[in-house]
């Protein structure tokens, strides 16, 4: 007489409970990593939206004399914003608009909050309360004042997150 062993061997319950974590771990770790990207993407986006504002405000400044926007008029220098941009990303940013890196440092930045957007036909809520852009006419750069933090390091700067995305 056969026995028939119709039950689960405790082996078999391990293997297969042992691959369902690993397919669950993959899954978890290439979702968290598609949301981040996701979303520097949506900042880059917004960025992109503010540069083509700004491209064509300074154009029009070239041609009238019309005063650059700002939502409070002062002119910042990096060091003014206090944002900690890496030398490196300084780098990409002198090396995009083609001068030197100490020059980037004293470029005049102009800030946007949400009412600057809107006053500019741009949807305020690219940003929230505390967030801001900060633009440079000049070399039609964008920086982002929270920072988006990617593998450790935190880049403020359309060139930066670009760069990275790129990358992908």
């Amino acid at each position: 007489m056969s026995k028939n062993n119709q039950g689960v061997s405790l082996l078999s319950l391990v293997i297969t409970i042992a691959v369902l974590a690993i397919i669950t771990s993959i899954t978890l770790k290439s979702g968290v990593s598609n949301i981040k990207q996701v979303k520097m993407g949506r900042i880059l986006t917004h960025m992109i939206l503010v540069n083509a504002k700004v491209q064509t405000i300074y154009e029009e400044y070239q041609f009238s004399g019309n005063g650059l926007i700002s939502s409070d008029d002062i002119r910042y220098t990096i060091s003014d914003i206090s944002m900690d941009i890496t030398p490196e990303e300084i780098e990409q940013i002198a090396a995009k608009a083609g001068v030197d890196s100490m020059q980037v440092e004293n470029w005049n930045w102009y800030k946007w909050d949400a009412n600057c957007l809107e006053s500019q036909g741009l949807d305020k809520k690219m940003l929230g309360s505390q967030e801001a852009f900060f633009v440079n006419y000049e070399h039609a750069e964008i920086l982002y004042s929270q920072g988006m933090s990617y593998e450790g390091t935190k880049y403020y700067s359309m060139t930066g997150l670009n760069a990275i995305l790129e990358e992908k």
